[in-house]
C-alpha cells in the first residue's frame, strides 16, 4: 500500500492532531469535540492541500468533500442567484469538469433531478454528489463528514468511500451525536479512530507544529 499522507503531530488552531500515516485503503476517523467548527475545517483544507512542511508530509491529492459546494457564496452572488436560480447540474458539471449530459446521470444517480436548483437539495445528496467531484478530480485523499446526513444517507456516504477504497484512502472528520437520549459517534465500520483533542505541548511526547 502507497503512503499518501504522514504527520508527526500538529496543533491547529487549539486542537492537537496527533501523529499519523495514511496508506491507500486505510481510513482514519478524526474524533472531534462538538460542536461542528467549520472555520476549524477550512484551516484543516488549506493544511492538508498546502505544500509539504516538516511535520506533515503529502504524497498525494487531498481533496475536502465539502457540502457547501452546493451553497451559493458571496452577498453578491446570492443576490443573483435569487433571480437566476442556478441549477445543481451546471454546479456539477463545472466543478468535476464533465459534460452537463454527465452531470444529469450522477445527480438522478443521487436521487436529484435535473430541475433542482443550489438550494434545494438535502445533506445526503450534498455530500455525495461532492464525493462524484473528488472521483472525477482523481483524488488520493478525501476528507469527509456525515453530519447533517440521515442514516440511508450515511449508509450511501460509507458504500461509496468503500467502492473507492483500492485506489483512495480517507479521513473522517467524526462529531459527537446526541440521539436516543446519549451521544454516540458514528464512524466509518473498521476504521482506526483518533482522539483531536486540546492538548498543551507539555502534555504531548512530540513536539509539535503550531499554525
Amino acid at each position: 500500500m502507497k503512503t499518501l499522507l504522514e504527520c508527526d503531530g500538529i496543533f491547529l488552531d487549539k486542537l492537537f492532531i496527533p501523529a499519523f500515516r495514511l496508506k491507500t485503503g486505510e481510513v482514519l476517523c478524526w474524533n472531534l469535540p462538538g460542536p461542528i467548527d467549520w472555520e476549524w475545517e477550512e484551516l484543516l483544507v488549506r493544511r492538508l492541500t498546502g505544500s509539504h512542511s516538516e511535520s506533515v508530509r503529502l504524497f498525494g491529492k487531498v481533496f475536502m468533500v465539502d457540502p457547501g459546494t452546493w451553497s451559493v457564496k458571496g452577498f453578491w452572488q446570492r443576490l443573483r442567484s435569487r433571480f437566476h436560480r442556478p441549477l445543481v447540474v451546471n454546479k456539477l458539471a463545472k466543478e468535476a469538469g464533465i459534460t452537463k449530459d454527465q452531470a444529469g446521470i450522477l445527480a438522478q444517480r443521487h436521487g436529484v433531478s435535473t430541475k433542482d436548483r443550489l438550494w434545494g437539495i438535502s445533506q445526503n445528496p450534498r455530500v455525495l454528489l461532492a464525493l462524484e467531484i473528488a472521483w472525477a478530480r482523481r483524488a488520493d485523499v478525501v476528507v469527509f463528514s456525515t453530519s447533517g446526513c440521515d442514516p440511508i444517507g450515511i449508509r450511501a456516504i460509507y458504500h461509496e468511500i468503500q467502492a473507492h477504497l483500492q485506489h483512495i484512502a480517507a479521513i473522517e472528520l467524526c462529531y459527537p451525536t446526541w440521539t436516543q437520549g446519549r451521544t454516540v459517534r458514528i464512524c466509518f465500520p473498521g476504521a482506526t479512530c483518533l482522539e483531536i483533542t486540546k492538548q498543551t505541548p507539555e502534555s504531548s511526547l512530540v513536539t509539535p507544529e503550531r499554525m
